[in-house]
């Protein structure tokens, strides 16, 4: 699974927003780790007033402190709905297809994050309808940026995990629900936003147990290896936590060892404040240290297989004949070894 951050501005390390360079630093982040960093360009919305490269230079411009650091980014827009479905923002779209081809490093790219928080083309209480025009607009906009830049860019829907709550109307169960899914031949992979903040803590902290998430995984039933948690923030100053920062730690710990388990695609920390309930989501230290560790561990190979201890486990200590003969064989050929190495 791979792992990447937001890197929004932290007072207390001196980082101001986008410094994907110096969060590396200060959260202790070696070379290969963590490779996808999520960034927004300056004024998301386009349409067809923009030129095709005006739009890429939101890009470019977005994207220049994620490369910078060494990273992939991962970016949004959010294309004029009604213009994207009937092709006439195709060559705004080619463009960034033939930048993003260009890059060296791949791409992400969600259209028009968060959808269910939007009308979408559609009156405000038309959720239907705001669903199937969301997933029209974004299978116009896979298929332009895969012809335009094949491989090099992955494409998927970003969802709002709030609006995800059970009961929630703009994604009731039924029909509704089934129309924010995007099919599987038109994304490469399925995100979610979704936080514990302050006044959430207490109806579901990891992910395993967060209702509006655990939803979102039920109805829209991503394929092995898609799902993406493009925003994920972990309040650390929860009022009634002794130990706030502890307790975020142990949360993305777990958050971690969840979505390993379940054969995610990656993690993005959302390491930001700002919530309307004065949640503060900035990695404490030992929020750095637990992020440093699953990002380093995600990267490193798997351990050699201890042989002889697995011909022991499986077989001798079984007392099975080919176990024994598996371990004592691994034995003799390491003895043999060090016999011919010493001469």
């Amino acid at each position: 699974m791979l792992y990447g951050f937001r890197a929004g501005p932290d007072p207390a390390l001196g980082l101001v927003s986008d410094d994907f360079t110096g969060t590396r630093a200060a959260w202790g982040l070696t070379p290969g780790t963590a490779p996808i960093g999520r960034a927004f360009p300056n004024g998301a919305s386009i349409g067809t007033s923009h030129t095709p490269g005006q739009v890429v230079t939101k890009m470019q411009n977005a994207a220049a402190p994620v490369l910078a650091a060494g990273m992939w980014p991962y970016l949004s827009l959010k294309p004029n709905v009604a213009d994207t479905i009937a092709g006439r923002l195709d060559a705004h779209l080619t463009a960034v297809g033939r930048w993003a081809a260009g890059l060296g490093v791949p791409l992400y790219f969600s259209p028009w994050h968060e959808p269910e928080n939007d009308p979408m083309g559609a009156a405000a209480s038309d959720y239907l309808g705001r669903a199937r025009n969301f997933v029209a607009m974004c299978t116009r906009v896979y298929e332009v940026l895969h012809a335009a830049a094949g491989d090099a860019v992955l494409v998927g829907p970003c969802h709002m995990g709030y609006q995800w709550r059970p009961g929630s109307a703009t994604t009731a169960d039924g029909a509704v629900a089934a129309a924010w899914r995007v099919a599987d031949n038109a994304a490469d992979f399925y995100a979610c936003d979704t936080y514990t903040s302050n006044w959430s803590w207490e109806t579901g902290q990891g992910l395993r147990d967060k209702a509006d998430f655990q939803r979102w995984l039920r109805l829209i039933d991503p394929p092995a290896g898609s799902v993406v948690l493009a925003e994920r923030g972990i309040s650390r100053n929860y009022p009634d936590v002794p130990d706030g920062p502890a307790a975020q730690a142990g949360v993305l710990f777990d958050d971690g060892a969840y979505l390993t388990s379940i054969d995610a695609h990656a993690l993005m920390y959302w390491n930001s404040g700002g919530a309307t309930d004065d949640s503060v989501f900035q990695l404490g230290e030992p929020g750095r240290g637990v992020f440093a560790l699953l990002a380093r561990a995600a990267t490193e190979p798997e351990p050699p297989a201890d042989r002889y201890q697995e011909g022991y486990d499986t077989g001798y200590a079984a007392g099975t004949l080919a176990g024994r003969a598996d371990a004592f064989g691994e034995a003799a050929a390491w003895c043999t070894s060090q016999i011919n190495t010493a001469g």
